[in-house]
């Protein structure tokens, strides 16, 4: 609409403005239509108050509008009688949180709004996008002088709103904000701020795929609270599987193995008369010597006790032996000790179970209690007594091997 240039004529306007005004209390506002950034829309509704009426139906917003932070409203307004409207006038457009009452979120006053043939075309903008975190909203409309119309209409999604389109992508517009922003505040997985699943059985089957091109990290976790940073659940129906400690520390359930060469034995004193020949795999084959039955020989282990902040755990001890003639010359005990102090110990392991096999072979034994390293007691040594009839016949030693946790939640 061309504006007139001589003051009269725009005291003319004034008065015809303001009678149109006065007269709007008998208008009627049809067809408002609301379209929100990511797709959020007023719905077929009916705002009415004594004087005006308002209905609302579904348009998408354009593209550009979307990207600029804009809400689009489009709407018809006519006389009482039904016939389209032409001039200038004022609206308000505010969105709250509740039907009647509640918190006002946003509002704009558009001044002068040209209506044409009782078509006319607004928007809303610089509403923070984070009320539209999926609560239910609500607009209000007044066109001056008269009230805002009751109801309020509310604000639907629209159907793509709903879920995402597959291989919908979200650009971050710069500046310090994040691209995507999600939270929760309800307890356990189904309250997850995020939660994606892969169904896909076959090879190749990923639910997240995480890249980055700089020289951050692809991905940053932060816990605020007390629990672990990283939990990780396998496909055994049982608890986590691996554990990122918020001060750093890492527990698996999967097994370390520590193996123990038999030539790293050590005779029990300098007086023992214990001969011994070292084979090329490691193993160690054993003789009495000149004197004495049985003979004790220790294989030092050296073991981290704690790894990656997280306590060692010995779950069990396998020795890999031969006796040539294990109706002479055989082990008779087995020991594993642990250091407490300079002088003092605690046993772990003490069997006393005749090992005769004249095949190599193994057997397993488990610690029954306190096999718990810490960073103050993490000093293991192993140790066989061996049965001794003759000098002929000789145990070999292969070696021993520890099966280690790193898990609170590990079961032996």
């Amino acid at each position: 609409m061309e504006r007139p240039n001589s003051l009269s004529a725009i005291r003319s306007q004034v008065r015809d403005k303001a009678r149109l005004k006065m007269n709007a209390r008998r208008w009627m506002i049809g067809a408002v239509v609301l379209a929100l950034a990511l797709g959020l829309s007023a719905g077929w509704a009916q705002a009415q108050s004594p004087n005006k009426q308002a209905q609302g139906s579904v348009q998408p917003a354009p593209a550009m509008d979307i990207v600029a932070g804009s809400i689009p409203i489009q709407g018809r307004l006519t006389n009482p009688s039904g016939n389209p409207l032409s001039s200038l006038y004022d609206f308000t457009y505010s969105i709250y949180d509740s039907l009647s009452g509640g918190s006002l979120l946003c509002q704009r006053t558009s001044l002068d709004v040209s209506v044409v043939g009782g078509l006319f075309s607004d928007s809303i903008s610089n509403c923070p996008s984070g009320i539209f975190d999926g609560q239910q909203l609500w607009l209000g409309i007044q066109v001056y002088p008269d009230p805002e119309m009751t109801p309020r209409q509310p604000i639907y999604p629209l159907p793509y709103a709903m879920s995402l389109k597959p291989g919908a992508v979200v650009n971050s517009l710069g500046g310090s904000a994040p691209s995507l922003t999600l939270k929760s505040n309800v307890s356990g997985a189904a309250g997850s701020a995020l939660w994606a699943e892969n169904t896909n059985t076959s090879v190749g089957g990923i639910a997240v795929w995480v890249i980055a091109g700089g020289t951050d990290a692809s991905v940053v976790i932060e816990n605020k609270g007390t629990g672990p940073l990283l939990k990780g659940f396998g496909g055994d129906g049982g608890e986590d599987e691996f554990r990122l400690g918020n001060n750093g520390s890492i527990q698996s359930k999967a097994d370390t193995y520590l193996f123990i060469p038999g030539s790293a034995f050590t005779p029990s004193s300098n007086a023992a008369t214990t001969r011994w020949a070292v084979d090329v795999a490691g193993g160690v084959s054993l003789w009495r010597g000149s004197t004495g039955t049985s003979q004790a020989v220790y294989f030092p282990i050296s073991l981290p006790a704690v790894l990656y902040g997280q306590p060692v755990k010995i779950e069990s001890m396998t020795v890999y032996y031969l006796c040539q003639n294990g109706a002479s010359n055989y082990i008779t005990e087995t020991w594993l000790i642990k250091q407490t102090a300079a002088d003092s110990s605690q046993i772990l392991i003490n069997d006393s179970t005749d090992r005769t096999s004249t095949t190599a072979t193994s057997y397993m034994l488990t610690p029954g209690g306190g096999n718990v390293l810490s960073s103050d007691s993490g000093v293991v040594v192993a140790s066989l007594t061996l049965h001794f009839v003759d000098d002929v016949n000789s145990i070999t030693i292969g070696g021993l091997r520890l099966r280690l946790h790193h898990h609170s939640l590990a079961d032996g």
